[in-house]
C-alpha cells in the first residue's frame, strides 16, 4: 500500500448561502477538516485528505462534497501574488523579489508563475515544493497540495461526474488511467505508481 500523506485542497461548489443548510453539516460530517467560505455567487470548500497522491486526495474529497447533495463545479487554485508569498513565508516583499528574480538559491531557480498578471501569481503549492527543496523552516510545516496538472485532471474528472469515479492504487507499475463512461485516457508517469479511476459499482 503507498504512504498516505496530508493533502490540501479546495472545491468552487454552487452557493449555498443559508449556514444552516443540512447539507453543510454532511459534508463537516463526512470531512470534519473542511472550511467553507462564501463568495458571492459561489462557495469554495477546503479540506485535508490523507492520500496516496493528490489524485486520489480530490477523488475522495470532491466525492464526500457531491454526496452530500452539493454541487463541484471545479478545483480552486490556491493562487499567490508575491505579497501573498512574503505575508505567508514571513519575509519581505523585496525578499521574494529576490527569489523571483534568482538573485537568492541561484542553484535552485523559483518556480515559473501561473500567469503574469500583477507582477506574476504562482500556485503556493509550487511555491512550497520549491522551500521544501532549501529545507526553508516555513515549507516545512506546510501540507501537500495539487499541482497545476492534478488541478487540471480533478476538474476533468468532476466535469465528467465525478461521483462516477473510484480510486484504487497499484504500487510500481506505470500510468494513469481514467475512465469514465466508455472512455479511457492514460497520462503517462513512468517514476511513481499507477492511480486507476473507474465507474463505481
Amino acid at each position: 500500500m503507498a504512504l498516505e500523506t496530508e493533502f490540501e485542497i479546495a472545491f468552487v461548489t454552487e452557493m449555498i448561502s443559508d449556514p444552516a443548510d443540512a447539507r453543510l453539516g454532511h459534508v463537516l460530517t463526512l470531512l470534519p477538516d473542511a472550511i467553507v467560505a462564501s463568495h458571492r455567487d459561489f462557495n469554495i470548500i477546503t479540506t485535508s485528505v490523507f492520500a496516496a497522491d493528490a489524485i486520489e486526495a480530490g477523488v475522495r474529497a470532491a466525492r464526500s462534497i457531491a454526496a452530500s447533495g452539493i454541487r463541484v463545479q471545479r478545483t480552486y487554485q490556491d493562487l499567490v501574488s508575491r505579497q501573498d508569498i512574503a505575508d505567508r513565508s514571513d519575509v519581505t516583499r523585496q525578499g521574494v523579489g529576490l527569489w523571483v528574480r534568482g538573485e537568492r538559491f541561484t542553484d535552485t531557480p523559483f518556480p515559473a508563475p501561473i500567469s503574469l498578471v500583477s507582477s506574476g501569481i504562482w500556485l503556493w503549492g509550487d511555491v512550497v515544493n520549491w522551500g521544501r527543496s532549501l529545507n526553508l523552516e516555513w515549507a516545512s510545516d506546510e501540507p501537500n497540495f495539487p499541482s497545476l496538472d492534478d488541478h487540471n485532471r480533478l476538474d476533468l474528472m468532476i466535469s465528467s461526474g465525478i461521483e462516477h469515479v473510484t480510486v484504487t492504487t497499484h504500487l510500481d507499475i506505470a500510468g494513469v488511467v481514467f475512465e469514465q463512461y466508455g472512455r479511457s485516457t492514460e497520462f503517462v508517469d513512468e517514476d511513481y505508481y499507477q492511480m486507476s479511476y473507474a465507474l463505481a459499482s
